[in-house]
């Protein structure tokens, strides 16, 4: 049994109770009404419970004016959903729509809009979203499972880094292809570990509400996903060169996959990069198209490994 089974369940029996402690009408209503209420995470389910209170109010007023001015005829219940129904789609509010109706049936039902009974069914609807939210706001932390998919993420594009310095390097060629296999294979596990870290961190931001850690560990996993489209970038167009001056691009690389940690703030790499454009800079003139486009690729490389590196540092730096 999951954890939101067993809470949907304690949930609604504890609402129950609760209204016939309080010898609420309709009690099993309210443990219903609990039931409904309780949404996978924290904020889904206090954003819910704001809905569900003002729909549920403006339907109980809705009918209480048209039950007082025409009486308690079927077709007067009918004129309530044509009016009312419009106006919870049209504000959103779709959700909130089922217990609303139920709560002016009860109305309907008891021919009554007295204040005890407009009472009774806010009593129902407070105590329902009350208990749901109270047993929903226990949420098991999830800091280990996320530690352990930043670890792994850091690892692959440690591992990405390293295939795109291997790819430059001229003298295994006859390997390139082996190596680009290996090099989609890693993205494609990157990807999937990033879209997993994504979609836990997303959820415990929901979850631990007033905790900041979750919204560091929103900002981390968007600058990776950041990193991850410039390496995919780069994968596209890197191929083996013969010019002597990819020594220097590829113990960058391998250096800056020695490197992919959480904090580390990455000003030392871009310092390194900016000596490479000085000594590139500074090399003879190209003699031939091909040194020329191989010399051209370096410094596109060079660039977009930069810019890895700084969507890194501006992420330290705005923390």
């Amino acid at each position: 049994m999951s954890l939101k089974i067993f809470k949907t369940i304690v949930a609604t029996l504890i609402a129950t109770i609760i209204a016939d402690l309080f010898s609420i009408q309709y009690s099993l209503t309210c443990g219903l009404i609990a039931m409904l209420s309780l949404q996978d995470t924290v904020l889904s389910t206090l954003n819910n419970a704001k809905k569900r209170l003002y729909i549920a109010c403006l339907a109980l007023g809705l009918s209480s004016l048209l039950f007082f001015v025409f009486g308690f005829y079927f077709w007067v219940w009918g004129l309530f959903l044509f009016i009312f129904v419009p106006m919870t789609y049209y504000l959103k509010g779709q959700i909130a729509l089922v217990p609303s109706c139920v709560l002016v049936g009860h109305l309907y039902t008891l021919q009554s809009t007295d204040y005890t009974v407009l009472l009774n069914e806010f009593a129902i609807l407070s105590i329902g979203i009350l208990t749901a939210s109270i047993i929903n706001s226990y949420m098991p932390k999830k800091d280990k499972d996320i530690a352990e998919l930043k670890q792994r993420i850091e690892e692959h594009l440690s591992v990405a880094l390293t295939q795109l310095a291997i790819l430059l390097n001229a003298q295994i060629s006859s390997g390139a292809t082996a190596t680009t296999n290996m090099a989609h294979s890693i993205q494609h596990t990157l990807y999937a570990d990033l879209i997993k870290a994504e979609t836990l961190i997303l959820n415990e931001r929901d979850n631990q509400v007033f905790h900041k850690q979750s919204d560091y560990n929103v900002s981390y996993i968007l600058m990776r996903k950041q990193q991850y489209t410039l390496l995919s970038y780069m994968f596209t167009y890197v191929r083996p060169v013969n010019v002597h001056q990819k020594e220097h691009v590829i113990y960058l690389f391998e250096k800056t996959a020695q490197q992919v940690t959480e904090w580390n703030t990455a000003e030392t790499l871009i310092q390194d990069i900016e000596q490479c454009y000085t000594t590139l800079k500074d090399a003879p003139l190209p003699q031939t198209r091909e040194e020329f486009e191989e010399r051209a690729m370096l410094f596109q490389l060079l660039n977009d490994l930069e810019r890895f590196l700084n969507v890194k540092k501006d992420f330290i730096l705005n923390l």
